[in-house]
């Protein structure tokens, strides 16, 4: 019956793609092309014939052209956009000499000249009039003479350094038209392209000395042919010598003169989307050989490199042999005659795909270098073969290929672990816990780093919408984390030939998500719309956990619970585990709260556990193992490690590492930090800081507990937490006081219409209790107490060269302690506009800070909590809010100088404040070159002034800021000041060398705060 059912469904798949095929069509575009290179300007010269065939059911008044090299010549354009949104400046701010262009065009059909146009919004897109209109089955010639002016490799993928030639995307091109209209895209770095296939007939005039590698076979190219042999054999016997030859010749990087003698080298291939050509003079060759899995025919391999890193690509032909061999295994042969992969200048990551051929990047190890040649060569498969919408559908692109990778890695390197990917296992890497992992753990690792943050972002989404973080984390790895879901699901064998039967049916074409779908359903026999519709299009998380374990008597059955304590209802492996073997797994079909699963009679197990094979896409696997013996069957065992590491599902993990402290009163304080997070986040998380201080001789410390509760319509996250500390704070005159701060908090982060949007709002209530004993700035000796609550809204729009926030804020505070009476509280707002604005491509910036505060009750006569124009001190971090290593000390003492840049924010110290209203204006301008110093001008207007006449008074201060260890501590050296700040000076005898103040910002310090605050 089963037999039965698996003959229908195929039967169901190739009628289902008949059906879908009277919808579909696709059109032919075969282009020949004559290109000369000039390498000493950088330039292309050429022409070129495109015939486009209509295949399609309409009739067609224009076609629109890609003219992707105009994407590098202005600041303006759609990828320039694109690299200025990650901080990327080259193009924005690119001089000619980077620039690139396509141009001196003229389009013409049997000579006559045609009408055209640019798009509107991208010059890289081009809008051809046809003089007759193209009826479906007929075709036509297009021909143009086109000058390229080849921009900096370091922009993109199109680029040069020096004399080495990355030619990419570098000719008219016309864009997809299918069922569903025109797909005319500008050219971006971040989501790839989406060609018609045909055929190319490519002649390439160059000096005879340099090095090609490109699409397609060599056609009539005899010398060449000779000359690429003499080169591996040549090859060979160089690397012969040992590595520590090759690594020292790594450093000859000159390019030998070009030949004044050129050659014209020409290659022809069929069923292709796309020609790409790399030329080099310094390049070394190796020359291979694969025989194909099933239909035994042979494929040339070759590899091209310089001396950068030639002793690892002695082995490239092994990694090039095969990864054509297991991607044709799994999912259909390779079609074409060779597979060529060449060391290049590449600016647009690890590596890049072509048809035929790929270029990489720098690999620093031997593995890196092999995973990045399988993987780029993998893409001749998904993009090359079967060559979907990359720009809508990414993931059918490299996330396939990405899975595909994963697989090779694990069959051939099983005993390798996720530490091999830094070069070796050291003792380093096994303290930090990497040799724990298999090698395709990143995987999941990344996925769960965006998912547990709730930044994660579907599969299935447009490629430029992708955060730069989810574009790896996503595309790449939670795809193929989420295939090996379906593949341990379906089993391999169902799964390859789901596969086969998919690229036999869409090789050479385009295929969307619906076929992919169909093809595996239809092999399969089942239902997978758990996969399709909710793994792949959504951000439902998977997190089932193991709550308990119970045996009937009688029939002496296990009944294990389960729970469904995510938002994904699907398919779940539970394992029954006896020593290091799996004895059998049991899968389980989605289901949503509880469930209870009769397992029969297990006989002798030791452990139930949730995949323990890592092939899901688990967000939390602490949940995930239930022990047949014990009290406490779902706790993992404790252990105590130092400093770090990877998370360990199988431990409880208390990490430690020692600390030391100092401040000017409890001095040297030596601790130990305890805590249960390092990446990727928790649920709970917790840190402990207990020190001793041998100053004061008592015990101090912090400690901050932190709660991520699952998100709601409204939020994205909802955190609540707990900080807490207590140090000393002043000790002088036979008098020493302690403060004790709690401050529980929640921190609400709305959700944003989609996640690459600019627009961030954060909502903070944070209440504070704080208690000094004694008071040591009062004539009153015994204890107080200030308690407060704090609500911060803080709305920031991200942007490369302007990103501005606005934080607004309103602060309610109370004084207690004997003998204060019910009258000593404050009520105030204030509102800060930070913004800043980077005018050139160094990074350089201009900041800029506009503040104003206002009181409206001010009944203490306590000084502490005024506004104030030259910042606080720690004597007025009345809250406890930040790191002061001395708080009592005021001017001219050394830790009186140590200002946090709030309220007024004046780099200049003085005394000015405010118990009703303070406004001011804070400028930086970091100098254009040279060492990061920067100049600061600061202007603030206050009430009470010198001159009891005006009602206002004006400030300003002008001077020099060094910062140092990436600002992280900030000299502000005063060089001018107003009168009335001079007349402080004289009135307190304020040298000018005590007017020197700085800022430390401990946060920038903070390894713990510089993992959560990585680039998203």
């Amino acid at each position: 019956m089963k037999k039965l059912f698996a003959l229908l469904s195929y039967f169901s798949f190739f009628q289902t793609g008949l059906i879908a095929q009277a919808d579909y069509f696709q059109q032919e575009v075969n282009t020949t092309i004559q290109v000369k290179l000039n390498d000493t300007n950088h330039t292309l010269t050429g022409h070129v014939h495109i015939e486009y065939i209509n295949n399609s059911p309409h009739t067609l008044h224009y076609i629109y052209i890609h003219l992707w090299p105009n994407a590098y010549k202005n600041g303006q354009t759609a990828l320039a956009k694109q690299l200025f949104d990650e901080e990327k400046f080259d193009l924005y701010y690119g001089a000619d000499e980077v620039n690139g262009y396509i141009d001196s065009l003229s389009f013409s059909i049997s000579g006559s000249l045609l009408k055209w146009e640019y798009h509107r919004d991208y010059i890289d897109i081009a809008k051809i009039h046809l003089p007759e209109p193209l009826n479906p089955g007929e075709k036509t010639t297009i021909q143009t003479p086109f000058f390229v002016k080849i921009p900096s490799g370091n922009i993109s993928r199109l680029g040069h350094i020096g004399q080495s030639y990355q030619i990419t995307q570098w000719f008219p091109k016309p864009a997809v038209y299918d069922n569903k209209g025109w797909h005319y895209m500008p050219y971006l770095s971040q989501g790839e392209f989406y060609s018609e296939f045909g055929s190319y007939d490519v002649s390439i005039t160059l000096p005879v000395n340099y090095v090609v590698g490109a699409t397609g076979d060599l056609f009539q190219s005899e010398a060449e042919e000779r000359f690429l042999d003499s080169l591996a054999k040549a090859t060979e016997d160089y690397l012969k010598e040992n590595e520590h030859i090759l690594r020292k010749n790594k450093d000859q990087m000159d390019f030998p003169p070009s030949s004044e003698k050129w050659k014209t080298l020409r290659y022809k291939q069929a069923n292709v989307h796309d020609f790409a050509w790399f030329a080099d003079k310094r390049y070394h060759v190796l020359k291979g050989e694969v025989e194909l899995p099933y239909s035994k025919r042979k494929v040339t391999t070759w590899a091209m490199f310089t001396n950068a890193e030639a002793h690892l690509w002695q082995k490239a032909i092994e990694y090039l042999n095969d990864g054509t061999y297991y991607y044709s295994l799994w999912n259909g042969e390779y079609p074409y005659n060779h597979v060529t992969a060449v060391d290049g200048s590449i600016s647009a990551g690890a590596g890049m795909e072509y048809p035929n051929i790929t270029v990489i990047g720098t690999s620093y190890n031997a593995l890196g270098l092999e995973t990045v040649i399988v993987h780029e060569v993998g893409h001749n498969w998904f993009y090359g073969i079967l060559g979907s919408n990359e720009r809508k559908n990414a993931w059918m692109d490299e996330g396939l290929n990405s899975f595909n990778e994963s697989r090779y890695l694990r069959i051939k390197y099983p005993q390798l672990k996720l530490a091999n990917h830094l070069g070796s296992q050291n003792g380093i890497t096994e303290f930090f816990g990497l040799n724990r992992n298999e090698l395709t753990y990143m995987d999941e690792l990344l996925y769960q780093f965006v998912a547990r943050s709730n930044i994660d972002q579907p599969i299935q989404y447009k490629a430029p919408l992708y955060t730069p973080i989810n574009y790896g984390a996503i595309v790449y790895k939670k795809t193929a984390l989420a295939l090996r879901y379906l593949m341990d699901y379906l089993g391999e064998d169902t799964f390859d030939r789901a596969m086969q039967a998919y690229f036999e049916s869409w090789k050479f074409k385009h295929p969307a998500p619906a076929d992919l779908r169909a093809a595996f359903e239809a092999v399969s026999g089942k239902d997978l719309a758990w996969f399709f519709e909710d793994v792949i299009m959504s951000t439902r998380k998977m997190d089932y956990a193991l709550v308990g374990l119970s045996k009937s008597r009688k029939e002496k059955e296990y009944i294990v619970k389960l729970r469904n304590r995510g938002t994904l209802q699907t398919p779940v492996p539970i394992d029954i585990i006896k020593g290091d073997s799996i004895k059998q797994t049991i899968w389980v079909e989605g289901f949503g709260g509880k469930q209870k699963l009769n397992l029969g009679n297990l006989g002798s197990f030791d452990k139930i556990a949730i995949d323990s094979r890592y092939n899901t896409p688990e967000l939390y696997r602490k949940n995930n193992n239930l022990r047949a013996k014990g009290i406490f069957k779902t706790v993992e065992p404790l252990q105590f490690k130092l400093l770090g590491a990877l998370e360990n599902p199988e431990k409880t993990t208390i990490f430690f590492a020692p600390v030391v402290g100092w401040n000017n009163y409890n001095k040297l304080m030596p601790g130990l930090a305890l805590y249960n997070s390092v990446v990727p986040r928790k649920k709970v998380e917790y840190i402990f800081v207990p020190m001793y201080a041998f100053g004061s001789k008592s015990f101090t410390g912090t400690g901050q507990l932190k709660a991520h509760i699952k998100p709601r319509s409204w939020f994205r996250n909802i955190d609540i937490g707990l900080n807490a500390s207590t140090f000393d704070f002043y000790n002088a005159n036979d008098l020493s006081a302690t403060y004790l701060k709690v401050s529980p908090w929640v921190e609400l982060t709305p959700w944003k219409n989609y996640l690459r949007s600019p627009h961030q709002n954060t909502i903070t209530l944070r209440y504070n209790y704080v208690e000094q004993s004694p008071m040591p700035f009062s004539r009153y000796r015994d204890a107080g107490y200030l308690s407060n609550y704090v609500l911060t809204h803080q709305y920031s729009k991200r942007h490369a060269v302007a990103p501005f926030s606005l934080i607004t804020s309103v602060e309610y505070g109370r004084l207690y302690g004997v003998p204060f009476d019910n009258k000593n509280d404050f009520l105030k707002a204030s509102t800060t506009f930070n913004g800043a604005f980077r005018y050139n491509r160094k990074g350089r910036k201009i900041d800029y800070r506009i503040f104003a505060g206002n009181f409206f009750a001010y009944n203490t006569d306590q000084p502490f909590f005024l506004w104030r124009m030259g910042g606080q001190n720690g004597l007025y971090d009345y809250a406890f809010d930040h790191v002061f290593l001395g708080r009592s000390e005021r001017l001219p003492d050394f830790w009186g100088r140590q200002v946090q840049l709030n309220h007024g924010a004046f780099k200049t110290p003085t005394f000015y404040s405010s118990r009703t209203w303070l406004t001011s204006a804070n400028f930086r301008f970091e100098l254009p070159a040279g060492p990061k110093l920067a100049l600061f001008a600061d202007v603030g207007l206050h009430p009470y002034p010198i001159d009891p006449a005006k009602r206002v008074g004006a400030l300003y201060d002008f001077g020099l800021e060094i910062p140092l260890f990436k600002q992280a501590i900030r000299i502000f050296v005063p060089l001018v000041v107003s009168e009335d700040i001079q007349q402080e000076y004289r009135a307190t005898g304020i040298d000018f060398w005590q007017r020197i103040r700085f800022q430390i910002d401990f946060d920038l310090l903070n390894p713990f705060n510089l993992i959560k605050n990585i680039s998203l």
